[in-house]
């Protein structure tokens, strides 16, 4: 049964699969035990390397860290028998077993997996050893049908831990064999003119069908001026089709459009396969009297569910790739609309499988700060605990080293290839950054407090106290009540202070003053949606609803009054035409369709029903809704959906409903 957000929401969100009940496509992920077994983070690191194969197949304008985690193509698994038995097993890539040394069977390569009955005749040791020929088609992997059921992981047969688990399919495949697939799309053709009108952001392969002598050429875009362009040098995406017979031709790869036109075929017709992670809209934001809020909460809600893929990536346009920046947005939206614990943990996993210690998340040395901000919030409003052991080593050492990293003010510095990005605007991000690291310090204390690492907790909220003072002590200005760019600079910028209310490290009488300059017009734009959530949350902080609610409009309403279906990589209040596709100095650069775009998911929750969490999992929570609202909300949370109907500010209905 749908909660009452659901029902006055639904016609706001574009997506024409929508649900708030069943997953769309099916989910066919089975979730009860036996579970397909990994080494940690090589099924995420599978992943991501096909999805920068196919960056590359689509001739995406964008480079991409090679600081990634190389996935193993040989590895052990290894369980203890405590008597005689039968072992059924199925595996990714060739295969030994071994029981204490002695070879009990083997088999050469076979795709995409074996299937073996093995008789164990005494109690012992049992080892299986994968290998695997080619680590960009295959990674090692098990599962145990019968048998032993605990079981350890090896990439080298020295050093063993637990394996990861993941749920089987209902194709019988290994996870990383198989990707879902939904029904496919009729698009609409628009009378007279030749183009097909998707109606919204769409993300998949196009399928044409025509005449068996034809020879179609297919043309997309985000906008009507993409979908026009006819300079291959301004292209953004491969147009590439490829036949699959007679009259009957797909794009090459997936495509990110609203408009599309066929030339060479008049009479075509034309089918989406929708590129989609089985998700369902369990979340629902309504509010009657603001039928803008309420598009705005919904156009964002199908942003976010383009860009979930495998993971979550930053458009589905350019890069179609995973950046710690968009995580820290999409995992607070993802948290109040589809509740998808699953995408988040492997976010951060791939993200995080390379040590900060080689080089920084994304090579942004604010991205690995983000990243562990990221697993605080995660454990905030997911609760995992699990998935916090496994991930907690990576994030210590991270920290751990970070702090090796300060130069004689207690500074966080560069090395070599770091960049500082915060956001795209140019000028002085020292101070900006420092926060942000306050903020990770604080972020890793909590984590550290979680795992009871006391130690480690004590030694972070005293480094972030530290450094705190020392900002402050180089960068504020009492005067204006303000942090600068830089230490002892005059440029006064936005990021420092937004950033300063995030990290709580200023007093409520700083927090209003902050708040004054940022509903004001003195301190130069932020860049980005990405930043302006933060600065809207920030405004929200400071008790300043009306500016943050009107920043809100300014910014997101913004983008629909032209035309956005769904929202932007970047908008400055005021552009339209073509100054709304263009980016990196390039014509159809811009994504328009960002994951970094959807603030909107949890400020609107936050802002209008003063709902939060406040510990754990919604274990307890804040609600307070503000003076004469009427809308209801329903937040996703572990294991069940927060519900609440407010009538002029009153609250009318407020209850968690757990499975």
């Amino acid at each position: 049964m749908t909660a009452k957000a659901h029902r006055d929401s639904r016609k706001y969100v574009p997506d024409p699969f929508r649900s708030a009940e069943e997953t769309y496509p099916p989910d066919p992920m089975l979730p009860e035990p036996p579970f397909w077994l990994y080494g940690h983070y090589e099924y995420e690191a599978f992943v991501l390397e096909r999805m920068v194969r196919e960056k590359d197949a689509a001739k995406l304008k964008v480079g991409y860290t090679k600081a990634r985690r190389v996935p193993a193509n040989e590895a052990s698994f290894v369980a203890e028998v405590p008597e005689k038995c039968k072992a059924v097993i199925l595996a990714s890539g060739a295969g030994e077993v071994l029981l204490d040394g002695r070879k009990l069977c083997f088999w050469e390569a076979s795709e995409p997996m074996v299937r073996r009955e093995i008789p164990i005749d005494a109690p012992g040791r049992l080892v299986v050893h994968l290998r695997c020929r080619d680590s960009a088609e295959e990674i090692p992997a098990l599962l145990a049908e019968e048998g032993p059921s605990e079981w350890r992981y090896s990439p080298d047969g020295k050093t063993w831990s637990a394996p990861v688990p993941r749920c089987r399919n209902t194709a019988g495949l290994p996870p990383h064999a198989f990707r879902s697939a939904a029904p496919p799309l009729e698009l609409l053709h628009l009378e007279h003119s030749g183009i097909f009108d998707a109606l919204c952001e769409m993300f998949g392969r196009v399928e044409i069908r025509c005449g068996k002598e034809e020879t179609p050429e297919l043309f997309v875009g985000e906008s009507l001026g993409e979908m026009k362009n006819r300079s291959s040098g301004d292209e953004e995406q491969t147009r590439e089709l490829v036949p699959a017979g007679p009259g009957r031709w797909y794009s090459k790869v997936p495509l990110a459009f609203r408009y599309l036109k066929v030339e060479g075929a008049p009479d075509a017709r034309v089918r989406l396969h929708p590129e989609l992670r089985p998700a369902a809209y369990r979340g629902a934001f309504a509010l009657p009297t603001d039928p803008e809020l309420m598009e705005i909460w919904g156009r964002s809600a199908w942003t976010l569910r383009l860009c979930m893929q495998e993971f979550f990536v930053d458009g589905i346009k350019r890069d179609r790739l995973p950046w710690a920046g968009d995580l820290a947005v999409s995992l607070l939206g993802n948290a109040f609309s589809f509740g998808d614990a699953g995408i988040v943990r492997d976010t951060l996993s791939v993200l995080g499988a390379v040590s900060a210690r080689v080089a920084h998340v994304n090579t942004i040395a604010d991205y690995t700060l983000w990243h562990i901000i990221s697993h605080d919030l995660y454990q905030l409003y997911f609760r995992d605990p699990a998935f916090l052991a496994l991930e907690y080593p990576r994030i210590a050492d991270n920290l751990d080293f970070l702090l090796s990293l300060r130069d004689e003010r207690g500074f966080l510095r560069k090395r070599k290839d770091d960049w500082f990005f915060i956001d795209w605007v140019p000028g002085d991000k020292e101070t900006a950054v420092q926060i942000l690291f306050v903020r990770a310090l604080k972020a890793g204390a909590n984590l550290a407090q979680r795992m009871g690492d006391f130690a480690r907790a004590s030694v972070w909220k005293n480094e972030a106290r530290e450094l705190t003072r020392r900002v402050r002590e180089a960068a504020f200005d009492a005067d204006r009540g303000l942090f600068a760019a830089a230490a002892g600079s005059q440029e006064f910028t936005r990021h420092p202070n937004l950033l300063a209310v995030f990290a709580g490290i200023t007093s409520p009488e700083e927090t209003s003053v902050i708040g004054a300059a940022l509903a004001g017009d003195v301190l130069p734009r932020v860049g980005t949606p990405y930043m302006s959530a933060f600065e809207v949350l920030a405004l929200h902080r400071a008790g300043m609803d009306d500016a943050a609610l009107a920043k809100i409009r300014e910014i997101w309403g913004g983008m629909l009054a032209q035309g956005a279906t769904a929202f932007w990589e970047a908008f400055t209040p005021g552009e339209s035409g073509p100054a709304c596709t263009a980016f990196y100095d390039r014509p159809f650069g811009r994504s328009l369709c960002h994951a970094w775009a959807t603030g909107p998911l949890f400020l609107l929750p936050m802002i209008l029903f003063g709902a939060e969490p406040t510990a754990d999992g919604w274990k307890e929570y804040a609600f307070s809704p503000r003076p004469g609202v009427t809308g209801s909300l329903a937040v996703p949370v572990p294991g069940g959906l927060f519900e609440a109907e407010v009538e002029a500010g009153r609250t009318v209905k407020l209850e968690i409903l757990r499975n």
